[in-house]
């Protein structure tokens, strides 16, 4: 009797490495390559939404299978995600001291808040 396997729930085309998916989208490149002409943001979305990859890895791929992309495209594509890289980056750092410490024009140091909401610290008649 064979032994049936467990079913993850996750398509087998998501599941697939580097080797697998050039040999399955040789299917899927196919009716775009029927056409000539550059390809850009279509094909490089679809391939990486049906195989679960990012947009780099979309586009080597598709180069790989020998599919013309627009120069222009992938380089636009390259410098947006330095850029959004880059953003993240910015996003991820710690504040500085300086940001986490409260002032106003009445306290140079504001210590904490009145049940009513009022400020109490440190006055600037006194720093």
């Amino acid at each position: 009797m064979t032994r049936k396997r467990a079913n993850t729930g996750v398509p087998r085309r998501l599941r697939l490495d580097r080797a697998g998916r050039l040999d399955a989208a040789r299917a899927f490149v196919t009716p775009l390559a029927e056409a000539d002409g550059l390809y850009g943001r279509r094909a490089v979305h679809r391939y990486a939404k049906w195989f679960g990859v990012d947009l780099t890895c979309a586009v080597i791929e598709l180069q790989m299978l020998g599919l013309p992309l627009c120069a222009t495209y992938v380089e636009r594509l390259s410098r947006h995600l330095l850029q959004r890289k880059t953003v993240v980056r910015r996003r991820r750092q710690p504040l500085s001291e300086d940001a986490l410490i409260e002032s106003n024009a009445q306290f140079s140091y504001i210590a904490g808040y009145t049940a009513g909401g009022a400020p109490y610290g440190i006055p600037r008649d006194d720093a």
